[in-house]
This record gives C-alpha cells, sequence and structure tokens, in this order.
C-alpha cells in the first residue's frame, strides 16, 4: 500500500512532470538556508519546479537552471498558475558557472551535484550564504558530503521522515504507513571571511 504525500491546496493543481521535491523537504529546505523575503535564491535543477513554487511564494528572486526544456516548460507553466512574478526560469545545463552573484542560498537537484559545487560556490554570499542539495541514494550523498565539506564551514546530511497519527477516540497510534524515505538532504554554510580575518590577527 502506498502513501498518498499531502500537498497544499495551491499546489494541488500544479502539474508533474518529474519525480517533486515534498513539502516536508521544501520545509526543511527553507528552515536551514533561512529563505526569506530578501532571499535572492537560485536552483540548479527545477524538475516539476515544486520546490520553485514553494520557494518563490517567500523569496525575493528565484533563478532556475533546468536544462530539459520539457521540464523547463513545465516550471513555466506552474509559475504561472500560482501567479509568481518573481521566478526566471533558463532553459540551460550548469557545467561550471551561473552568472548570479552573491546569491543567498544554492540548491541543487542533480545527478552530478558534487562536480558542479567546486565552481559556483564563490557566488553564494561569503556572510551566511547556504547551498542545499537533494540526494536519492547514500552513495551519491557520500560524494557530495565529503565534497562539501573541502568547501564549507559546516556541513549536514540529514533525512527527514514523515509519520501520519491514526486518531480516534479508542486509540491513537503512528499509521502502518508512512512517508519514511523522499531524499538525503545536505546543506553547506560559507566561511565568513572577515571573521576568519580577524582571528588570525588576534593569535598574531
Amino acid at each position: 500500500m502506498r502513501i498518498r504525500p499531502f500537498f497544499p491546496k495551491y499546489m494541488r493543481k500544479l502539474k508533474r512532470g518529474p519525480a517533486v521535491i515534498l513539502p516536508k523537504d521544501a520545509g526543511i529546505i527553507i528552515a536551514y538556508c533561512g529563505i526569506n523575503k530578501k532571499s535572492n535564491i537560485v536552483e540548479i535543477g527545477g524538475g516539476s519546479g515544486f520546490l520553485t513554487v514553494q520557494i518563490g511564494r517567500i523569496a525575493k528572486k528565484v533563478t532556475v537552471y533546468e536544462k530539459r526544456k520539457e521540464f523547463a516548460d513545465i516550471i513555466k507553466q506552474n509559475i504561472e498558475k500560482i501567479g509568481l512574478k518573481n521566478v526566471k526560469i533558463i532553459n540551460k545545463e550548469v557545467v561550471d558557472k551561473i552568472n548570479q552573484k552573491n546569491v543567498d542560498a544554492i540548491l541543487l537537484d542533480v545527478p552530478n551535484a558534487q562536480e558542479i559545487i567546486p565552481h559556483i560556490i564563490k557566488n553564494i554570499k561569503d556572510d551566511g550564504g547556504c547551498m542545499g542539495v537533494y540526494a536519492l541514494s547514500v552513495e551519491q550523498m557520500k560524494s557530495i558530503y565529503l565534497e562539501m565539506s573541502k568547501l564549507f564551514k559546516e556541513v549536514h546530511a540529514i533525512q527527514i521522515s514523515e509519520k501520519e497519527f491514526d486518531i480516534n477516540e479508542k486509540r491513537t497510534r503512528p499509521k502502518h504507513i508512512g512517508m519514511l524515505f523522499s531524499s538525503y538532504l545536505i546543506f553547506g554554510f560559507r566561511k565568513n571571511s572577515q571573521i576568519k580575518q580577524r582571528t588570525k590577527r588576534r593569535k598574531v
């Protein structure tokens, strides 16, 4: 038996293409990266745009890189359905660079994330910048984590499970089914160069 993931009402009318990032994971991404109304976000690998829509309703600006035109078209349709005006879609594969500078967070959902990360870390703002990566296997999570550990001050790898409860007058207990796994999430936080420089001066 398969559980149907919960989606807020505004997301139920969205078109689906590839697998989507669920609200339980999107919420953690938003929280860990501190995304707010002033945030400038870059998303690499937009898929069906479900994460794009959830972030677009919060952030000031979202730029999405999606290499497959059919997926880019789905994202465009979905942001138009929601009425978002702050999302830009670029139908292009990211290999070693992006144009946006000093962004608050870069979010990746691509198979070769560990190859791209070293080239685009410079595009994240140094003070409080975040990178969030979506991984579907332990092997991918490990590769991404090890690469990010070389570049970021802090790196965290987590998994979020969702369990719904069966509640009635006689008893309360977890349901037999639940959304136990959808992905692994890896987060990296930029070094603050000013703090690093001050620390070195004190030691001298």
